[in-house]
């Protein structure tokens, strides 16, 4: 069983996540963003996912370790600024609800952790001088000490 998006005349299939082969949507929002869980053969729960035209990600690749929370197993509606209503399995295999709430990322980010700190130091740096860089932060057109500062400035 798999998932399909239709849209237009055109049917995508969703696929499924790695070493799964079954894929459920459960919510759509108004850009298209699907969720839903991935199940295998064996009996259990499955893995929540999120889809937005591209490849099925996995939501438990996506989000910070939360306390008291092991897995995520259903996203069941995602809504049109992100936030997703999911179903997890707690520390004591009790089922609850959670509400994951995307963080813009900064634009000095580098490193896609939602932060801005030694990491994104490191990459700023090896990317000195070059031109067309997602380093050259103020769109100058070179990765200089204006970046450098732009960084500094969001540091933490």
């Amino acid at each position: 069983m798999r998932a399909f998006f239709w849209s237009e005349g055109e049917m995508v299939n969703l696929g499924a996540l790695p070493h799964l082969e079954d894929t459920s949507p459960y919510g759509i929002n108004n850009t298209g963003a699907v969720v839903g869980a991935c199940h295998g053969d064996l009996p259990g729960p499955g893995v929540a996912f999120v889809w937005d035209d591209g490849p099925l990600l996995d939501l438990n690749d996506l989000v910070k370790p939360m306390a008291g929370i092991d897995e995520l197993i259903i996203g069941f509606d995602i809504n049109n600024a992100g936030q997703i209503v999911a179903q997890a399995i707690d520390n004591e295999l009790n089922k609850v609800a959670v509400i994951l709430t995307p963080i813009e990322k900064p634009l000095t980010d580098l490193n896609d952790d939602c932060r801005t700190d030694v990491l994104d130091l490191l990459i700023l740096l090896s990317e000195w001088g070059k031109n067309e860089s997602d380093a050259d932060f103020t769109g100058d057109g070179t990765v200089d000490v204006l970046d450098l500062l732009t960084l500094l400035g969001e540091w933490g």
